[in-house]
């Protein structure tokens, strides 16, 4: 399937994924770095307006807004190149959001880019333009504790729980959209799946991605702080890992998303499945037939 990366550039992310190493024989795939030191855009947003925490957002949701369309125009005008034989009237694609939970400024941008994507007049065209739907299938959300608060600990950090959940819901609300190559009557939409995933302890547990192959992880050396801060223990080796199990959780309307439902229809849970320590999950051929 199409699938777009949206890679935190740090050196774990890029070490572990590189483009070039990933073979998607079903469609094209894009890696694109997102930044982990916002501290640029803070800095341009304090001399623009004075007031770094009012200015902050502006800065750089859009710029992952602007990946998330120039991917679907990519998508699209791949489709327009196939022979008419092979041409599909719905583009579907993919997107993985690979980052630190723990980076809470970049994960509170991601869920704004989510949140403010269906607003986009451009990304909403992309379909007439091109005279085919496109879909956004699926939303993998490959961070430490994406689920985290389904985390048997989950309280320890509501910080933590609360921001995984509201980029849940937003991945899942933003990636809506409605049909408009020919339009429905009355509205149609297509609804994304959304994948989150939990180890069962939103303190030390954690994912791993090589270079398309997703495993549970655990972190022993990491715990909360009082201010419900999730930091390496004093003296300890943050990057020491174990090997973990894990369940894997898909968000979506009820009675599932394979075709346009109505728009407005609320999301589901569904565990998917535990996996045990070492299994893996290949995000280019997903196992869960959704």
């Amino acid at each position: 399937m199409n699938t777009l990366i949206l890679l935190e550039d740090d050196k774990e992310h890029t070490r572990n994924t590189k483009e070039g190493e990933i073979k998607n024989p079903e469609g094209i795939t894009s890696l694109d770095h997102i930044t982990s030191n916002l501290k640029f855009f803070d800095h341009a947003a304090l001399k623009a307006l004075g007031d770094p925490a009012a200015a902050f957002g502006v800065a750089y949701f859009s710029f992952i807004i602007r990946k998330i369309i120039d991917f679907g125009e990519k998508a699209l005008a791949n489709e327009d190149k196939k022979p008419p034989a092979q041409q599909k009237d719905v583009v579907p694609f993919q997107i993985i959001a690979e980052f630190h939970q723990t980076n809470q400024k970049l994960a509170e941008e991601i869920t704004k880019a989510f949140q403010e994507l269906p607003k986009s007049k451009e990304w909403q065209d992309l379909p007439a333009k091109h005279n085919r739907e496109l879909r956004v299938y699926r939303v993998w959300l490959l961070s430490c504790e994406s689920a985290g608060g389904r985390a048997q600990n989950a309280k320890l950090s509501p910080k933590y729980s609360k921001q995984a959940a509201d980029m849940c819901d937003a991945a899942l609300l933003g990636c809506i959209r409605r049909l408009v190559a020919p339009p429905s009557n009355p509205p149609q939409c297509w609804y994304p799946y959304v994948y989150a995933f939990s180890t069962g302890d939103i303190v030390k547990g954690s994912l791993s991605l090589n270079p398309n192959h997703v495993t549970f992880k655990l972190t022993p050396d990491w715990e909360v702080d009082k201010d419900g801060n999730i930091v390496p223990t004093h003296g300890g080796n943050p990057d020491k890992t174990d090997p973990s199990g894990g369940t894997v959780y898909r968000y979506d309307i009820a009675g599932g998303s394979k075709s346009p439902a109505p728009c407005g229809q609320k999301n589901a849970v569904i565990m998917t499945g535990p996996m045990g320590p070492a299994a893996e999950i290949d995000i280019l051929n997903n196992p869960f037939h959704d």
